[in-house]
């Protein structure tokens, strides 16, 4: 059941992204959607976290259980928790800025292109994620649960926080424009600033990795001003691969192509 309502609310929150995209968009789009491979995306996303948990969750409760981590929840368990939650999004969001460089290497780039290869960038083709994705973007979270968890009890708190994850996510690959971006963008990750790592040009897309926060492309140098992006920067890949196969997380057939970090732009 926790599935249905999760699914319930990932495409409500989604088709609210979109009707506000479409009164405010930032940038014309002149490609249209792929809805069936979208469809099929967000499918194959939900058995992908489902095998993920279930593999995962034996290890999960021994790393949880085990008298290091103890010794760490006790030591933190007077904590309030406002800093439990800053703490958790914080590091969070640090290792999936890392999960994201590395699924930008040689050795994950097929894995990862299927999330890149939208030409038309709303909140359902932003769920696209092939098995390799899911499971390097949850093991960030599971990093940052494990290292500050979130005591249910705090009930409607848990909620919250796991919506606005939610509503990030659908942010992010909204076609939505924000007052101010430019300042947003000192610190958070903007729809303008994501769309620049969906950019179809290799140079642009391995920057601006970050998912919340702007401040870890701009610590590490992958930050990439998209005010200096021309207007109408395409969105996608640069070569051509059939939808399966990167679903499937599969290189081409025609060769085992190397990431973008390591290819000029064509």
């Amino acid at each position: 059941m926790n599935w249905l309502i999760d699914s319930v609310v990932q495409v409500s929150v989604g088709f609210a992204h979109q009707g506000v995209a479409r009164l405010f968009p930032f940038r014309r789009q002149t490609h249209r959607p792929e809805v069936a491979w979208d469809i099929a995306g967000m499918l194959a996303g939900v058995l992908f976290v489902t095998a993920y948990y279930l593999c995962a969750d034996p290890i999960i409760a021994w790393l949880y259980d085990s008298s290091a981590m103890g010794s760490w929840h006790e030591l933190i368990a007077r904590w309030p928790a406002v800093l439990m939650f800053a703490g958790n999004l914080i590091l969070l969001d640090f290792c999936m800025y890392w999960a994201h460089r590395i699924l930008h290497t040689s050795a994950f780039w097929p894995t990862h292109a299927w999330h890149h290869s939208s030409r038309f960038l709303y909140w359902a083709s932003g769920l696209r994620g092939s098995l390799v994705h899911v499971v390097l973007l949850l093991a960030s979270a599971t990093i940052a649960h494990l290292i500050f968890p979130l005591n249910p009890d705090f009930g409607v708190a848990v909620l919250g926080y796991s919506l606005f994850h939610t509503i990030n996510q659908h942010y992010l690959h909204s076609n939505i424009y924000l007052p101010y971006q430019h300042v947003l963008e000192r610190v958070f990750v903007t729809p303008r600033a994501h769309f620049v790592h969906h950019s179809k040009n290799p140079n642009l897309s391995n920057s601006n990795y970050g998912f919340v926060f702007s401040i870890w492309d701009r610590l590490f140098g992958t930050f990439t001003d998209p005010a200096s992006v021309p207007e109408g920067d395409p969105l996608g890949i640069d070569y051509e691969i059939s939808n399966l196969r990167l679903l499937i997380g599969l290189p081409s057939h025609s060769d085992w192509r190397t990431s973008p970090v390591e290819r000029p732009a064509k």
